[in-house]
């Protein structure tokens, strides 16, 4: 058994060593995957060997007793001639994963995924702004910077000045489709412990989609973990495509935190993917592609090939892919 740990970026590394790729050891007949507590949208599959197929099977739990749930119908790519991209999404929240099958045993490490954090670096505004702590402070990444024992200061966080339903929000460029969320509160210095649990105690999310005003996730959450970094995953999917999340303060306070992480993917139109679909699928038979790489599970169309085939044949390089790596 193998216990993966949701990363910050979304997706989880099985393996001996993430940084230089050492396989998983041990394997007999099957990798379970346990304690995820997210909905997967995607894996990533790395081989011992090159292979020309993924020879696997792919089981979900809901929970530990619950009866599996078979992945019937993937979609699989394949990047190179080792690492292979599987779409076989969950509309639950999965706590374990089952893999299987005659590959098995080549199977290096795997990657889950519930998606990128497509708030990073969007717009954001506030209910008012408390001296210079400003709104687009909690889609900035600025969290990275610091010290991990501690957020503090106006330049990391973001604070409204107090009053009755004080809120925060941040609009997405395009439609997505959400798997979770996680809001990081105020940990410093200077800012005593049951402070910091108030300061975003007794607060709603709201996931609001561009046009229709009938379209509405919330849920009101009062009570945080102790390192800070609360995950809110729903129940079930949210079945339609979020522009807006908001955070309001419930009651006469203000709204405070340090960043909010929203995972998901983007919603492209046919043969688009990237970050802001801004690229075209390479994909036989004019079909569509992964949104989060370009994969094509019906392989490259003529005159492409490569990862994700995005090299044209006869040339030795191939595009600049660093606006769209999954991360």
């Amino acid at each position: 058994k193998n216990r993966p740990r949701l990363l910050k970026t979304g997706r989880t590394r099985i393996s001996g060593h993430s940084k230089n790729r050492e396989c998983i050891t041990g394997i007999s007949y099957n990798i379970q995957l346990i304690d995820i507590s997210a909905p997967i949208t995607w894996m990533r599959f790395y081989l011992k060997t090159p292979a020309l197929r993924l020879d696997i099977k792919i089981k979900y739990y809901v929970d530990p007793k619950s009866p599996t749930h078979l992945c019937l119908h993937p979609a699989v790519a394949k990047v190179d001639g080792s690492t292979f991209d599987v779409y076989c999404p969950t509309t639950k929240p999965i706590h374990t994963v089952l893999i299987s099958g005659a590959g098995i045993m080549n199977v290096c490490h795997v990657e889950l995924s519930a998606g990128r954090n497509l708030a990073f670096k969007e717009s954001a505004s506030q209910s008012s702004t408390y001296k210079n702590w400003h709104a687009h402070q909690a889609v900035s990444g600025g969290y990275l910077n610091i010290p991990t024992d501690y957020l503090t200061e106006s330049t990391h966080c973001i604070h409204t000045r107090k009053g009755l339903g004080s809120w925060w929000m941040v609009t997405l460029r395009a439609d997505v489709m959400v798997s979770l969320f996680k809001i990081l509160n105020r940990r410093d210095r200077n800012y005593k412990k049951e402070d910091t649990e108030r300061s975003l105690k007794n607060f709603k999310l709201v996931a609001l989609s561009d046009n229709d005003k009938t379209k509405v996730f919330s849920i009101s959450e009062d009570q945080w973990p102790k390192n800070g970094l609360m995950t809110i995953v729903p129940s079930r999917q949210i079945e339609f495509p979020v522009r807006h999340v908001k955070i309001r303060a419930q009651g006469r306070r203000f709204t405070t935190f340090c960043e909010l992480f929203i995972f998901g993917e983007i919603v492209c139109p046919p043969n688009r993917f990237g970050l802001t679909c801004e690229f075209s699928c390479n994909c036989a038979y004019n079909t569509g592609c992964f949104v989060h790489s370009g994969g094509c599970p019906a392989g490259c169309a003529l005159g492409y090939s490569g990862e994700n085939c995005y090299t044209p044949i006869g040339q030795g390089h191939t595009h600049n892919k660093a606006a769209f790596v999954p991360h």
